[in-house]
Formats: C-alpha cells, sequence, structure tokens
C-alpha cells in the first residue's frame, strides 16, 4: 500500500520532539510562518545529497539521518551561530518503512539535541535525494 504525502509526514515526522515558541505554523501545511525577533535577519542555507553519491542507502539510516542535519549544521555554524528551524525534501523511487522509520528518528533525535524545530518540508517521486534547508537569526550589524 502506498502511503500519501500526508500519511507520511504523520507517520515519520509529525512527531513531538521540540517545539518553538517563535513558529507560528509548521507541519502540516505547505508553508510555515515564524516570527523573527525586531532588529534580526533571517539567516538561510540549503544542503543537498544524492544517494548513490553523497549517501548510500546500505547505510544505517538513522545514522544517515543524523549525519545529514551534522553535516548540514557544519556549514551552517561555520559562519552564523545557530540554527532555529529546518525543512526537510526526500526524493525517493519509493517509500521504504524499514528506511524511513530510523531515518526520521536519527534525524529528529539529533534535531531535538539542537533545539531545532522541522517546520515543513516536500516528498517527491523520483531519485533519491535529501535536501535540508536551515534558517536561524542574526543580530543586525
Amino acid at each position: 500500500m502506498s502511503l500519501s504525502e500526508f500519511q507520511m509526514i504523520n507517520n515519520y515526522f509529525d512527531v513531538p520532539t521540540f517545539s518553538r515558541a517563535d513558529t507560528l505554523l509548521s507541519i502540516g501545511d505547505d508553508a510555515a510562518i515564524i516570527k523573527i525577533p525586531t532588529g534580526h535577519h533571517l539567516v538561510c542555507n540549503l544542503t543537498q545529497w544524492i544517494e548513490g553519491v553523497d549517501y548510500s542507502k546500505q547505510a544505517p539510516a538513522m545514522e544517515t539521518g543524523k549525519q545529514c542535519l551534522l553535516s548540514s549544521l557544519e556549514h551552517f555554524t561555520h559562519r552564523f551561530k545557530t540554527a532555529n528551524w529546518m525543512t526537510l525534501s526526500i526524493s525517493m523511487t519509493e517509500i521504504n518503512d524499514d528506511w524511513l522509520l530510523p531515518f526520521s528518528q536519527g534525524l529528529l533525535a539529533t534535531a531535538k539535541r539542537r533545539q531545532i524545530q522541522l517546520i515543513g518540508g516536500d516528498t517527491s517521486r523520483g531519485p533519491e535525494a535529501i535536501r535540508i534547508h536551515l534558517m536561524g537569526t542574526q543580530k543586525d550589524a
């Protein structure tokens, strides 16, 4: 049985892990609303991994979820201090519960430890790829 996008979100990604008071609308809609403090800029970064090039489906999925977020954070925090929110985009040839569940657990556990809220994303059927978009704020100079 093939899951719809919303069933997949409910099963794997819309789980109580960490939420922020400045997130006004998050998972379950096609958009998110976040409140940026006065005197701050929004900082964004997008990182992409292609299966077979940047990660392998043969590797433990929980570790892949964790490593994707940590790698993305490394790029983000190199220049900026803290990521507060993330969106996740996954492209898959088919939904594989045995891979997707531990992947989401690794990703969300890492996000919770770093106090990053997953606020949305997108899924598509196609060549396997993972994209994480991190966002945070920086005080005006």
